[in-house]
């Protein structure tokens, strides 16, 4: 048995930094890659398609390893990068967007991500555990944006 959780995040944030390097930077998966908590290991499956494989994360009585692929595409005239999930590799299904816009001499930086994780775990326990996988996945994602913005300033 399993249960579904969507989780949909929007967050957005200045950066210090010319909204080209901006994006050069973040069209850079590697480099981004290396800033987002509790990464095990980064994959490159195919031309512009990674898997990510995150740590164990969870409660002590229970953890649980989130794998996915996503294929990225890079938009350079509207400074935006998508990820789409390739069904059916591993177990959460990640899409999302991440676009940069000029704000002077800095950066407005936009991100989006809409995640289905599957959990092995019985029906009856979804209520409980839907709040806590919710606000661990926003704990990764902000996160993941502080270290981006940190890396840029």
């Amino acid at each position: 048995m399993s249960i579904k959780i969507e989780v949909d995040i929007q967050r957005s944030a200045t950066i210090d930094t010319h909204a080209h390097e901006a994006f050069s930077r973040i069209a850079t998966v590697e480099e981004m890659a290396s800033h987002f908590p509790k990464l095990e290991r980064l994959e490159q499956v195919d031309d512009l398609t990674y898997s990510w494989v995150l740590e164990k994360i969870g409660t002590d009585a229970y953890k649980h390893q989130v794998k996915y692929t996503c294929k990225w595409k890079w938009h350079d005239a509207d400074r935006k990068v998508t990820w789409e999930p390739i069904k059916g590799a591993g177990n959460s299904q990640i899409s999302g967007v991440c676009h940069v816009k000029e704000s002077g001499e800095k950066s407005e930086v936009h991100f989006a991500t809409k995640a289905t994780l599957v959990i092995p775990l019985p029906r009856w326990t979804k209520a409980i555990a839907k709040p806590i996988v919710k606000k661990q996945f926003e704990t990764l994602i902000d996160t993941y944006i502080n270290n981006v913005v940190a890396s840029m300033a």
